[in-house]
């Protein structure tokens, strides 16, 4: 809730949880999309069961 008040300051336009208690924010598309693939990675191996 603070975070939300009381954000980091920075040009954020994308945000993804890669894990828990690891949300990354960027203003770049292309490191978006890294982390993008990184929660994807992260997520198929923990559904494969």
């Amino acid at each position: 809730m603070t975070a939300a008040i009381n954000p980091t300051p920075g040009a954020w336009l994308y945000f993804v949880t890669v894990g828990p208690g690891d949300t990354r924010f960027t203003g770049s598309y292309t490191e978006h999309q890294k982390n993008v693939a990184e929660f994807n990675r992260n997520h198929r191996g923990a559904s494969a069961g």
